[in-house]
């Protein structure tokens, strides 16, 4: 299947709250982020959102969510490939260490393991594997 990616907008936060009910973030959280959406025959099938921490040098990847039944098709892939080419500098991003799939993605777009957050995540209590890349 074809999709696009463009920008969120008010109309898709309703997309975007379906998508990130096990995100601590709310969809309106989202519009005050950089938050780019993937649709697919007029539905949105995943999004990226990230922050800049420091103009024109950090960025943050806080959330990648691409619906369960379109995984493994390239959308999180060129999610992130967009936003890393919208603005160079240094981006960061916490991952699951037991996410193996999703480190892969990250590894295969040149991030690279830069620390560890101990207990970062809750339910189940598990540490982040910090990871960052230079674009």
């Amino acid at each position: 299947m074809d999709f696009e990616i463009r920008q969120m907008t008010l109309a898709d936060v309703p997309s975007v709250a379906a998508l990130a009910i096990d995100s601590h973030w709310t969809a309106d959280d989202y519009l005050l982020l950089e938050t780019l959406i993937a649709i697919e025959q007029g539905c949105v099938v995943g999004f990226a959102a990230a922050r800049t921490l420091v103009a024109d040098t950090e960025h943050e990847i806080l959330n990648i969510q691409v619906d369960k039944p379109r995984r493994g098709q390239g959308i999180g892939s060129k999610l992130l490939k967009t936003l890393l080419g919208r603005q160079r500098g240094i981006w960061f991003l916490e991952v699951r260490e037991s996410n193996a799939v999703a480190i892969g993605l990250y590894k295969s777009l040149g991030f690279n393991n830069f620390g560890r957050r101990k207990a970062y995540y809750q339910n189940p209590d598990e540490d982040a594997i910090v990871m960052r890349v230079c674009s």
